[in-house]
């Protein structure tokens, strides 16, 4: 990435790490959620023989199981070049066509090392051969064809033939095959834009789309597809729900940016909102991490606010170090939501919203819960047990001497740490590097990849773990030379020149005495960046007692031999998925009586339980409370004489055999003084559930909500106590934005309750206009698969009016639709949209450049011409017609799956490049026939017709002609057959010749009888 700062999060019990540069940089970046957006630019490529590909990616999933394509193009007679993050092993997978259909693509496997985690790839075509460059080094080379397809259309960033989920930065392509020197160069800095070969250049900071090549080759985005800010606002939000009285601890990390300018003080105050308390705040003015200083002082406390001043007084914040600041104790007062706005004082205000991380808080017992499932702390010496390690995942650690590191929680060596490393004399604190890399020797960086888990030791070492405490099944890590060998650069130099090269190692591993994996020996560099660490991957037979692994010297006599594994981890078989409890959730309008569910998804060996339910006792009064069949062999108790809640303890002798579905049913009743469009919430508290021996059960909780809904009919737009037609018309209207709705008129109208008002709602409200009974929703769409939407090409000249039909290809269980298109309004002007079908439509031409249409039908539509748009034609020029948004629905009101065709109009006026005489249509022919033509200049036309003997039949003149095309049917040269005398010619071959002006052109036709 470019040089920017950037906050990540770690989980201590919560850490939270702060950059800081005096410019406080930002960065924008493109944001894609997976889920159907994506980029969309022209053609990027001049040639089909060589370019280089490059952008910063940062995948917010890898390895789960499915592509994820970032950049390419998928639709066309064959895939232009295309990269994808593969469904395992963080592969990279390429693909790609020769210009005449022959496919070449590979699967690349450990591209990708962990999610979020930013990544430069570098794909070049030179010659025949495929260069892929991770992080600005090589990762493999490949046979390339000799041209590549590429096609006259879009190209997508952000998808392929599926979608992209996380955030792409500095795209760029270039006509020419760059070097390793040459990408390693500008990779983390922002270009001028014209560089030499640069074609395409988006880097989205000036917070558009744009392209900042001489191309110019704008883009589109699609869908939900935005650019933000990851500075400040770029800190990965992480949620969870947390019980009243529930505490939280935290730590707050300054790092300080290598490339930010010297300060002695930081004034920081970070925002919490009222449900939130603070306990205590200590200073942690120590030595843990890589760096010191004089003073923390907090200010005065003030209400929701907590500040404070941290700095030198004799010296200066600078360099590569981190500043573990303050304990932050917090207990949470009620059920709202916890928001944290950071807010930088030195250089300017900058508020950033933070929830906490899910895992990493202890109630009041100290014991750890989360909203969705416990985590058992898996650990030997040293491992807090206030940090969980997650279900499935055991990080291998190294941990030693006399004060156990921050963030150790994992499985340690069981042999003597004697053993651990090649360091004269036993290991202490100094010689191992834990979690972040947080100690007081080297962080773990492999290649230019910092690892927030990671191993560095030295050869000759040796690391036994035990694997009998779990059922492992795969180990993985990445393995290699420590960046920082030769120490870390301090105003351009190496700060360990003793070292003088960047090492060697070997790694071994073994499991029960048999070797199952060697990186080979692996050789650094002297004092710069080490190579690319080595992936090692492989499976753990059942029943396997010690994993064993060597650090071997690679040669050099143990010299400056830093060995570190980055992401060293073992995995588990996955816990099964606990059990769900929840309320269900309702609307309801004021002084509406209703009834809730208490609900678990398997009941299977239940016996006791403890159920607290919190409400609002101002919106919900309790009525009748009653347990279900379910649970007929327990004993209930309900207690709700405390307005605010309901306590409902059970017990039996034996646990329930089986079965799932409701509890408990609870009634309730809306207050008529609630607020319509609020929701009030009923949650679940010191809740837990038991088997037949007293052991807790493990639980999700899942809470339920009572949204508060308008009284009235719903379909009843206008509110005149009926559901008619008109009442579609509305809705339609609204759907393409020519009316501002009322809140009464947002619930009425949107029928299937998604919080959108589309031709959907229309549709159902027509249905029930007609007393149709509401269609059975399917699981998937039933029409005949993908439905393409379609804008023809359009021609005229300036001061005409042409009509541009919309289309779809397929009308089979097509009920309503909502589409918007943009076009050139200096070229075009849209004056009206109308449709031969039997469907209502509305359309929206306020915007200028921009038509949006909504239609709904009962019976669908009878016609594939969706619509008719009429535009005057302002200007001799071309316009693209662009579908920027479709959304088709079927009689069941649920989204068909669709493509677009988008259109193009040019004027017959625009002088093509070269004058032509064209092929007549038709030929052959019978009586009648058009002959077309393209004027680069203008000029006197004159069209004569000869027969195979060279003798004139016919001459048409057609006059002064302006420069232009005259192709269709209106302006093309007619000839009706006949010869000058009028007479029908004879069927026969014939050859007809264009002269205009110094242009001169013959082509022959033929007439049947």
């Amino acid at each position: 990435m470019k040089s920017i700062v950037r906050f990540l999060i770690y989980s201590q019990l919560l850490t939270i790490c702060f950059g800081v540069s005096s410019a406080l940089a930002v960065d924008k970046v493109l944001s894609l959620d997976g889920n159907g957006d994506f980029m969309e630019v022209n053609e990027p490529f001049t040639n089909n023989t060589v370019f280089t590909i490059s952008l910063w990616v940062n995948p917010y999933v890898i390895n789960d199981g499915g592509y994820h394509g970032f950049i390419g193009k998928q639709g066309d007679q064959y895939r232009k070049p295309g990269l994808w993050l593969a469904p395992s092993n963080g592969g990279l997978h390429y693909d790609s066509y020769s210009s005449d259909g022959i496919r070449y693509d590979d699967l690349l496997d450990g591209f990708f090392t962990s999610a979020r985690q930013w990544v430069h790839v570098a794909w070049v075509k030179d010659d025949t051969e495929y260069r892929i460059y991770r992080n600005g080094l090589l990762f493999a080379t490949r046979t390339a064809p000799t041209s590549f397809y590429t096609a006259d259309s879009s190209y997508w960033i952000g998808r392929v033939d599926n979608y992209w989920n996380g955030l792409i930065d500095e795209v760029r392509i270039w006509n020419i095959a760059r070097t390793q020197e040459e990408i390693r160069a500008t990779m983390n800095t922002t270009l001028k834009g014209n560089e030499p070969g640069l074609v395409g250049y988006w880097n989205f900071d000036d917070g558009t789309a744009n392209d900042s090549s001489p191309y110019r080759n704008h883009g589109t985005l699609e869908g939900n597809a935005k650019i933000v800010e990851i500075f400040p606002s770029g800190i990965p939000i992480l949620s969870f729900d947390i019980e009243p009285k529930d505490k939280i601890e935290f730590n707050l990390i300054i790092n300080v940016n290598p490339n930010g300018n010297e300060f002695n003080t930081l004034q920081l105050s970070f925002n919490y909102s009222n449900n939130v308390s603070l306990l205590d705040m200590q200073n942690i003015k120590n030595n843990i991490l890589t760096g010191n200083y004089d003073l923390m002082t907090p200010f005065p406390p003030e209400t929701n606010k907590l500040k404070f001043l941290v700095g030198y007084i004799n010296n200066k914040f600078t360099g590569d170090k981190v500043y573990e600041i303050a304990r932050v104790k917090m207990r949470r007062t009620d059920n709202g939501i916890n928001s944290i706005t950071f807010n930088w004082l030195n250089n300017g205000e900058i508020e950033t919203a933070l929830s906490m991380l899910n895992e990493s808080f202890t109630t009041e017992n100290g014991r750890l819960k989360t909203e969705d499932r416990t985590f058992p702390a898996i650990s030997t010496t040293g491992c807090s047990d206030t940090e969980p390690q997650r279900t499935g995942v055991v990080y291998l650690t190294l941990i030693a001497g006399d004060t156990p590191k921050p963030n150790a929680c994992g499985l340690n060596p069981k042999n003597p740490p004697s053993e651990w490393t090649g360091w004269d004399g036993p290991l202490d604190k100094d010689n191992v590097s834990i979690g972040e890399g947080v100690g007081s020797r080297n962080p773990i960086t492999i290649g230019g990849v910092r690892y927030k888990h990671g191993i560095g030791t030295h050869s000759q070492a040796k690391l036994v773990y035990d694997l009998t405490g779990a059922d492992y099944i795969k180990f993985g890590a990445v393995v290699g030379l420590d960046d920082e060998t030769d120490g870390p650069v301090v105003d351009g130099k190496y700060t360990a020149p003793e070292c003088g090269h960047g090492g060697s190692a070997q790694f071994i591993f073994s499991i029960d005495g048999r070797r199952v994996a060697d990186s080979g020996v692996l050789k650094g560099v002297t004092n710069q960046r080490n190579t690319e660490g080595k992936n090692i991957s492989f499976d753990i037979p059942k029943g396997s007692k010690e994993l064993v692994i060597e650090i071997k010297d690679g040669g050099d006599g143990n010299f400056c031999d830093h060995a570190d594994m980055g992401d060293a981890k073992l995995l588990t078989t996955p816990a099964p998925p606990a059990r769900l409890l929840s309320i269900t959730s309702v609307a309801a309008s004021p002084g509406d009586k209703v009834t809730i569910s208490i609900s678990i998804t398997d009941a299977t060996g239940l016996t006791a339980g403890d159920i607290l339910v919190r409400y609002d006792a101002n919106v919900l009064t309790v009525g009748e409370v009653k347990g279900t069949d379910l649970i007929s062999s327990l004993n209930l108790i309900v207690n709700k004489d405390v307005p605010g809640q309901i306590k409902l303890p059970m017990a039996g002798t034996k646990g329930i055999p089986s079965g799932s579905g409701a509890m408990v049913e609870i009634e309730l009743t809306v207050s008529k003084d609630a607020k319509v469009g609020t929701e009030t919430t009923l949650s679940f508290s010191d809740t837990e559930i038991y088997d037949e021996s007293g052991a807790v059960i493990p639980v999700s909780l899942e809470n339920g909500v009572v949204k508060i809904t308008q009284p009235g009919i719903k379909g009843d737009v206008n509110n005149d106590g009926k559901v008619r037609s008109n009442d579609a018309m509305l809705a339609l209207r609204i759907a393409a934005g020519l009316m501002e709705p009322s809140d009464y008129q947002k619930w009425a109208a949107d029928m299937n309750d998604d919080g959108k008002i589309r031709s959907n709602d229309a549709m159902l409200i027509l249905r029930k206009a007609a007393g149709l009974a509401a269609p059975e929703i399917q699981p998937v769409a039933t029409g005949s698969g993908e439905i393409t939407v379609m804008l023809g090409e359009a021609h005229g000249v300036a001061g005409e009016r042409i009509t541009v039909p919309l289309t779809v290809d397929d009308v089979h269980q097509l009920a309503s639709g909502d589409i918007c298109i943009s076009y050139d309004n200096s070229v075009l002007r849209a004056v009206e949209v109308s449709s031969d079908s039997e469907v209502l439509l509305q359309s929206n031409l306020a915007e200028t450049g921009m038509i949006r249409i909504a239609f709904a039908s009962t019976d669908g539509l009878n016609s594939k011409t969706v619509a008719k748009i009429r535009f005057d034609i302002l200007a001799d020029d071309v316009s693209p017609l662009t579908i920027k948004q479709v959304e088709l629905y079927q009689e069941d009101a649920l989204l068909v799956d669709s493509q677009k065709i988008d259109g193009m109009f040019s004027s017959w006026a625009i002088p093509p490049e070269n004058s032509a005489l064209l092929q007549n249509f038709p030929n052959p022919f019978n009586p009648e026939t058009w002959i077309p033509y393209q004027l680069a200049e203008e000029g006197d036309v004159t069209i004569r017709i000869y027969n195979v003997k060279g003798q004139l039949i016919k001459t048409l003149e057609l006059g002064y002609q302006p420069a232009g095309i005259y192709t269709h049917r209106s302006r093309a040269a007619y000839w009706d057959g006949k010869n000058e005398e009028g007479v029908r010619a004879a069927s026969g071959v014939y050859f007809y010749q264009l002269r205009a002006g110094q242009f001169a052109a013959m082509r022959k036709l033929i007439l049947l009888k």
